[in-house]
């Protein structure tokens, strides 16, 4: 059995790496950064790891969600206190 064709994405320019941490220091949303760089969610966050970017997650795009958006999501009132 053979293995599956290895698969290898266009390398990261010093510049995309200066505007993933640029954008990432800011708190655009990994989806956002995505479509700025043309390029996968998934490929990012590997990049990012391997620069010691710290990129954002959660729900929403900005730093606090409020009380209305856990009811919405189902977290318990208790968790988002």
């Amino acid at each position: 059995m053979t293995k599956p064709p290895f698969i290898v994405s266009r390398p990261w320019t010093p510049e995309e790496e200066d505007q993933l941490r640029t954008l990432a220091i800011s708190g655009e949303s990994i989806a956002a950064i995505s479509k700025r760089l043309w390029r996968s969610e998934g490929a990012l966050r590997h990049r990012a790891r391997a620069l010691g970017i710290v990129l954002k997650k959660g729900m929403s795009q900005r730093p606090c969600a409020t009380l209305k958006e856990f009811f919405y999501h189902g977290v318990p009132l208790h968790c988002a206190l």
